[in-house]
C-alpha cells in the first residue's frame, strides 16, 4: 500500500498507510488522518488512491497544499514527492518503495535511495560542442584549436525571482 512519511527529518516521524479510495487529511477529527499543526486546515486535502495512480487534491485550505515546493490544487503523486500541508512535511512512498528512516539527533541526514543511472554514450567537455569524435589526431606541428573558456563579460545572465508565492506558508516567528 502507498504511504506517507510524516515529518521525515525529525525524531518524531510517523507513517500514514494510505487505503484504496479517498484519504482525507486535516486538523479536524472527522478526517481519516489528523494533523494537529495549527497551519493545517480543518479539511486540508484528499489523497485518492486508485489502482494505477495516486492523486492529491487541495480542499480549499488556508495555507495551501504543496508538492515539491509548488502550490497545487490537484496533482498526481510520484515516488519521493515532498508534500507540505502548512508546516507539515511528508514524503510519498509507493507500494514497494523503501521509506527513509527518521533522522536521529546529531546524525547526518540519510542519503536518498540510489537511482539507476542511464548509460552515457559520450562525455562532453566544457567549452566544446557535442558531436562525432575526429577520425584521427591532427598531424604533428599543426596549430591547436582554441576554445573560449568562459562567456564574454558583460553578457546579462537570466535571473530568477526569489519571492515566494503570495499564498506560501509563512515561517513561525
Amino acid at each position: 500500500m502507498p504511504k506517507l512519511l510524516v515529518n521525515p527529518s525529525s525524531a518524531a516521524a510517523w507513517e500514514i498507510q494510505l487505503k484504496p479510495g479517498p484519504n482525507r487529511l486535516g486538523r479536524g477529527e472527522a478526517n481519516d488522518f489528523t494533523l494537529t499543526d495549527p497551519a493545517v486546515s480543518g479539511s486540508h486535502c484528499e489523497i485518492l488512491v486508485a489502482e494505477q495512480s495516486v492523486l492529491i487534491r487541495d480542499l480549499g485550505s488556508t495555507n495551501g497544499t504543496y508538492v515539491n515546493r509548488a502550490p497545487v490544487r490537484e496533482a498526481m503523486l510520484r515516488e519521493g514527492d515532498r508534500i507540505h500541508l502548512g508546516r507539515v512535511e511528508m514524503i510519498y512512498a509507493g507500494e514497494k518503495a523503501p521509506v527513509p528512516a527518521p533522522a536521529r539527533a546529531g546524525a547526518a541526514p540519510a542519503a536518498p535511495p540510489a537511482q539507476p543511472r542511464k548509460p552515457v554514450a559520450a562525455r562532453v567537455v566544457a567549452g566544446t560542442a557535442p558531436g562525432p569524435a575526429p577520425a584521427a589526431a591532427p598531424p604533428a606541428g599543426a596549430p591547436k584549436p582554441t576554445v573560449a573558456a568562459a562567456p564574454p563579460t558583460g553578457v546579462p545572465r537570466p535571473t530568477v525571482a526569489a519571492t515566494p508565492p503570495a499564498n506560501a506558508p509563512r515561517p513561525a516567528a
